[in-house]
């Protein structure tokens, strides 16, 4: 199970063409082996929780949450480092080394979203900010539009879609 909050980062008014655009560009090369995942079948990295000081991220396996363990990382801003790494159920089977998480939140970090879900399914989730959202199909599937998620999500350019 995933845990997390409804942190506004940015107006919630839907975001103008540039913005979009912009985000795919710096977003468009995304992949497990950019934030240095490479073996890892499918992860989702979010922001649970941020103070002026601080961020909680929470960092779990996308596809299987009920039987992986969770885990919260406190990342300082000060200091620009992971301060500490918890998980809520210890007895789950970790799903991640140390330096696997560290690499998940940089990845999170160097492209500065909100959330970010890689499924090895072949679709990229990216939230640049709260409560916009936008999927990639690492392949062309040729459809208008995608429903992924429990919402749909209309075909914008090239292989990305933007919730409707």
């Amino acid at each position: 199970m995933i845990i997390s909050s409804c942190v506004n980062r940015q107006s919630e008014t839907t975001p103008i063409d540039s913005d979009i655009n912009r985000v795919i560009s710096s977003c468009d090369s995304i992949s497990l082996n950019s934030i240095n995942l490479a073996g890892i079948d499918n992860i989702l990295i979010g922001e649970r929780s941020r103070t002026l000081t601080e961020i909680v991220y929470t960092v779990g396996n996308s596809e299987s949450r009920k039987n992986t363990v969770v885990y919260f990382v406190t990342f300082d801003l000060i200091r620009q480092t992971i301060t500490s790494v918890k998980t809520i159920e210890p007895q789950q089977q970790e799903y991640l080394t140390y330096n696997q998480i560290t690499n998940a939140i940089e990845g999170l970090r160097k492209y500065d979203l909100y959330c970010l879900d890689i499924e090895s399914d072949n679709y990229i989730y990216i939230k640049p900010f709260y409560p916009f959202s936008l999927i990639k199909a690492k392949f062309s599937i040729r459809d208008s539009i995608i429903k992924r998620y429990g919402y749909e999500y209309k075909l914008y350019k090239g292989n990305w879609y933007i919730h409707k």
